[in-house]
């Protein structure tokens, strides 16, 4: 379905990507992204460099001169990507909210996710298909299938960080605070429509890209899993409701014999048995509730998600006030 030009020319866009020691490769890709948005005549770049050490800052600032739609956001310190994005969804004024990544993601494709958002669709990220890698995506498959047993929420393969996002959705998504963030369940926690669009990357760029080892990957898990379910702690619960069944059971059985046989010798390894079983479930609880009750502390702290150091906004840049849509 083809969406008219005129359509482009109601509605402001955002494009909102994060860098971090990309001075090699900036310049190249807002220039690429320019002219690949030439058809949205009105649009801003939101650029959160993500406390950069190299010059980065400097080459886009010399950016902006030339160009009256870029914003540069600096954090103080380097942030997980979800808090980096965080800040730039924070500040835009689209109605529709592109994010990308300048090294992975093929911007060619960004109008497929822009028509599909058009089209009603709140949330459209892009989902990756790489066959080259069955092995990694046969194990992608299994972890999502053990985390989909405490994640209430559809969990998606092979999508990044290139979403494109309507103006509800974004006003939704900013009245999150909590510290430990997820878009890729915040997408399902607000209840919009979310829609999956097949895109490629690029190779050569994605191999730049920092990777995860297991170990990484399973910590990342489990911390979302803790921070976004309430699951583990249904599930904790159900165990230790189990254990107590299963004691009460046995000391049952125990009143029994005691009942019906004589000389009934004490049994010390099916007293270890029960012993170790039950201080093995207790350790599960407290360790399960000592992870909830730290999440709490962390959202109760009220400390502000991200703190910036430079807010650079072009003096010449400015937008019509009937197209302001700020709520």
């Amino acid at each position: 379905m083809k969406i008219r030009s005129k359509v482009f020319s109601n509605k402001i866009f955002s494009f909102v990507t994060v860098t971090s020691n990309d001075e090699n490769i900036i310049s190249r890709e807002l220039h690429k992204l320019q002219r690949i948005t030439v058809k949205y005549p009105e649009k801003e770049f939101v650029i959160i460099d993500n406390a950069s050490k190299d010059n980065t800052v400097s080459v886009i600032r010399k950016l902006q001169k030339s160009n009256k739609n870029i914003r540069l956001i600096v954090l103080t310190k380097k942030y997980p990507i979800e808090m980096a994005i965080t800040a730039g969804i924070d500040c835009v004024i689209g109605e529709c909210v592109v994010l990308l990544n300048i090294r992975t993601d093929v911007t060619e494709k960004l109008h497929k996710l822009i028509s599909t958002t058009l089209e009603g669709n709140d949330i459209v990220h892009g989902r990756y298909v790489d066959y080259r890698n069955l092995l990694s995506g046969f194990g992608a498959r299994i972890l999502t299938n053990i985390v989909s047993m405490v994640y209430p929420h559809n969990i998606f393969l092979g999508i990044n960080y290139f979403f494109s996002l309507s103006r509800k959705a974004v006003n939704a998504l900013t009245r999150i605070r909590r510290k430990n963030r997820n878009l890729m369940y915040l997408q399902n926690f607000v209840g919009f429509n979310v829609v999956s669009v097949s895109v490629p990357y690029r190779l050569a760029d994605r191999a730049k890209e920092s990777k995860l080892g297991v170990l990484d990957i399973i910590s990342n898990v489990l911390s979302n899993s803790i921070a976004n379910s309430v699951r583990p702690l249904r599930m904790a619960t159900i165990i230790g409701l189990t254990g107590c069944v299963l004691n009460f059971m046995y000391i049952t059985y125990v009143l029994l014999v005691i009942l019906i046989k004589k000389n009934i010798i004490e049994g010390w390894v099916s007293t270890s048995i029960t012993m170790s079983s039950m201080f093995l479930l207790l350790f599960i609880l407290l360790t399960v509730l000592s992870e909830y009750i730290l999440r709490i502390l962390e959202e109760t702290r009220q400390e502000p998600l991200y703190f910036i150091s430079d807010d650079f906004d072009s003096s010449n840049f400015s937008v019509p006030s009937d197209k302001l849509n700020i709520t």
